[in-house]
């Protein structure tokens, strides 16, 4: 099966991406994998799947995988049948709607694969993928966001496949000789990654453990190269005056046990294998399969986050790291601490978190999926099902099973909106009103 890779990377055309196995050079987990998807597909899997990367920038792309320049998503859907694809994976986003993506599928007769790396998306964008025969399968990247859709339509075409992983730069090559403790955050410096809250709580961590270093790898640039930054040049000057009171000494600059290292790629890794622990977006909120999260785990670093969405996936509580239950930082305060504290928690943790990481999330495991994936698309059969596998009263997931089942079984209530879209209350009004017409 042949298979196009719509890679829309405009915004970081200048990063190398070129040596996929090399780690993260400094892009979003997205984009990221959309390049080593096809390179892995390349490596392991040659027999079974002919990729080719078609993207707005292709300078800097793996030489093993043929790539081509698309300027949109149309342009890419249009070279992909030119060059006899089977499929287009794409992306779902807004641009890709109000191009008009999955009409051109339906009118080139090509099969479309969307890879929802960000779910659940607007409410109408999803009505158009479920309702377009060009879109046969939509793939999501963690189990938890997978069933949050349960109760739309979509999930009858969808499939959970979390994204790959090759550890083998991340394991460290022998014991850190620094005696320093060390913390290390890892993310993009926006609200929504939550580095405010571990900015809060790291007076609680100094005040117990004096000697701990925070490592601050990320910036507002990761998603955005020209992103305005703020007074400390490492995040807007709104999301800076968020943490900088919590970080700063009385001249308001970085305290001393400070370090941002900004954007940083694959130089980053060995801070990852020196840090004790490592922090990933403490609110969970936007999080589907979080990379940093594996990345640490890969270094044998313990991670502390918050139980919520995609790090109830990628991280094992009280076996690779902890998850505290609410977005508190004293809470996370106190679970840094714990690790920072106890040595052998740490090595026990790190590795079990690496053979988490190789037994769940390695290339060669992802790739069989993906195969198996496009396999059944090129056949026209059905996917596979998903039933719930834990967490059933995460999230109200029972009750978003249960509208499923009643909406397959009733066709009077097939329009009322999935519980992500409305509040419970709503949900009510709305089974109601079908049940009592009058």
């Amino acid at each position: 099966m042949k298979v196009g890779f719509y890679l829309r990377n405009q915004s970081v055309s200048e990063v190398d991406l070129s040596q996929p196995e090399n780690g993260n050079p400094g892009v979003g987990g997205t984009q990221f994998n959309f390049v080593t998807l096809p390179y892995y597909l390349k490596k392991h899997n040659s027999n079974e799947v002919t990729s080719v990367i078609y993207a707005n920038a292709p300078n800097h792309l793996p030489e093993a995988v043929e790539h081509r320049a698309a300027s949109k998503a149309t342009d890419a859907a249009h070279r992909a049948k030119e060059d006899g694809c089977d499929a287009l994976v794409f992306r779902p986003t807004e641009s890709t709607r109000s191009q008009g993506l999955t009409q051109a599928l339906e009118d080139l007769g090509l099969k479309g694969i969307a890879w929802g790396h960000n779910v659940p998306l607007p409410l109408p964008h999803m009505d158009v993928l479920a309702n377009s025969p060009a879109v046969r399968r939509f793939v999501v990247v963690g189990r938890e966001r997978l069933d949050q859709i349960r109760d739309h339509i979509l999930f009858q075409k969808s499939r959970c496949i979390f994204n790959g992983f090759d550890s083998s730069p991340y394991v460290p090559r022998e014991t850190s000789t620094d005696s320093r403790p060390a913390v290390a955050y890892v993310g993009s410096l926006i609200p929504a990654k939550g580095f405010h809250l571990l900015a809060e709580a790291w007076s609680s961590v100094a005040e117990r453990v004096p000697e701990a270093e925070l490592i601050v790898i990320g910036s507002g640039r990761v998603y955005d190269r020209d992103a305005e930054l703020g007074t400390w040049k490492i995040a807007s000057e709104e999301y800076e005056q968020r943490f900088r009171p919590f970080l700063s000494d009385q001249a308001g600059n970085p305290l001393p046990s400070v370090n941002f290292k900004g954007t940083l790629g694959t130089e980053k890794i060995p801070l990852l294998q020196k840090a004790n622990v490592g922090v990933v977006n403490p609110t969970g909120a936007t999080e589907n399969c979080p990379g940093s999260a594996i990345e640490f785990q890969a270094a044998k670093t313990p991670v502390v986050s918050i139980a919520e969405w995609g790090l109830l996936d990628t991280v094992k509580h009280e076996e690779t790291g902890l998850l505290v239950s609410q977005p508190d930082p004293s809470l996370i305060a106190d679970a840094i601490v714990r690790l920072l504290l106890n040595t052998n928690e740490q090595e026990k943790f790190g590795a079990q978190g690496l053979q988490f990481i190789k037994d769940t999330f390695s290339q060669e495991v992802i790739c069989a999926q993906w195969c198996e994936l496009f396999g059944r698309v090129q056949h026209n059969q059905s996917p596979i099902s998903e039933p719930i596998q834990r967490n059933l009263f995460y999230s109200d997931k029972w009750l978003r099973e249960a509208l499923r089942l009643l909406k397959k079984a009733v066709p009077r209530f097939r329009d009322v909106p999935p519980l992500f879209a409305t509040s419970k209350r709503g949900l009510v009004r709305h089974l109601l009103r079908r049940s009592l017409p009058w």
